[in-house]
């Protein structure tokens, strides 16, 4: 509290100190710097979360980071399966074949009145029977059938022959930009209609190929698993399915009776190896085997020999 000294003047001229304390609006607090607000203190926790990364490949990212990844990749797939051709049905793609292809014959017509128009055909002759003067064709075909020849054949050498220069070229030039506008146009038009007809003849095939595969290997897993992979790859033929099915019999058949022989094969050559028999060495040039030798033998080669090894085995020549 200050004390201020105020002086009262008195009529008589005197004066005197009044020394009564009078209250102050000043505050004597301590004011706190407004940077020093907030500031974390040294040994005290802060309401900061910071986020543990995670390590992917050689980077690491914080949850928010993987969180923004994932949905920036879903939008780029998005995007990409949209701009995909999607399939559309037969009748939508017939319907904008018949329009465009209606456009095109009219503004064909359009170009053909528009040269033919331009197109003095007739010059003047002599009748040499009457010596009269005489209009006739230019040429000994008609500017029309000129251009019907162009049409067929693209050879329009015929129907500009009719025209000056100038007009060969704006005719030219009409035409250049009527087939770049319609021929991209029934182009792919054609393509996506073949792509469709396509894709349900093989989804009709697929159907067949399932009914057959049904019914006739129902209960052969194998054959029903093989035709399975085959059926996408080949269009369905009941014969060339038949052909197929017995040759795939054979080759197991094949299979089991290698399999059978090298078993029996082997069983001979162990019987041979526990034979104890002995006996004299023939005569003459015929090699006489050894038990290595035997056991060592193919299925080829032991069938090549097995009379012979069976003669020594029973004379007790193998050692």
């Amino acid at each position: 509290m200050d004390t201020i000294e105020q002086t009262n003047i008195e009529p008589t001229g005197s004066s005197e100190i009044n020394t009564t304390p009078i209250e102050s609006d000043i505050s004597t607090e301590e004011v706190i710097p407004e940077s020093t607000v907030n500031e974390p203190v040294e040994g005290e926790t802060t309401d900061v979360t910071v986020q543990e990364k995670i390590k992917l490949g050689e980077k690491e990212y914080t949850p928010d980071e993987l969180t923004d990844y994932v949905s920036k990749a879903e939008a780029v797939k998005a995007e990409q399966e949209a701009s995909q051709y999607q399939p559309r049905e037969m009748a939508v793609i017939e319907q904008d074949l018949s329009k465009i292809t209606q456009n095109c014959q009219a503004d064909y017509i359009s170009i053909q009145k528009k040269a033919l128009a331009k197109i003095d055909a007739f010059v003047d002759y002599e009748n040499p029977e009457t010596g009269e003067i005489q209009k006739g064709y230019k040429f000994n075909y008609t500017p029309e059938q000129a251009f019907d020849h162009g049409t067929k054949t693209g050879d329009w050498s015929a129907f500009v022959a009719y025209m000056n220069p100038i007009d060969v070229q704006e005719f030219l030039a009409d035409k250049g930009k009527f087939e770049a506008e319609y021929s991209g146009k029934l182009e792919y038009l054609n393509q996506e209609k073949a792509y469709i007809a396509q894709k349900e003849a093989k989804k009709a095939d697929i159907g067949k190929w399932d009914s057959h595969i049904t019914t006739s290997f129902k209960e052969d897993p194998a054959k029903t698993h093989f035709f399975n992979k085959v059926k996408e790859a080949f269009d369905f033929d009941e014969q060339g399915i038949k052909n197929v099915s017995r040759w795939f019999d054979e080759a197991i058949a094949l299979k089991n009776n290698q399999a059978e022989l090298s078993t029996a094969n082997d069983s001979a050559k162990q019987a041979m190896m526990n034979s104890t028999i002995t006996g004299q060495r023939p005569q003459g040039g015929t090699k006489t085997f050894t038990r290595a030798e035997i056991k060592a033998m193919t299925p080829d080669q032991f069938i090549k020999n097995e009379n012979a090894i069976f003669d020594q085995l029973n004379k007790g020549l193998i050692k």
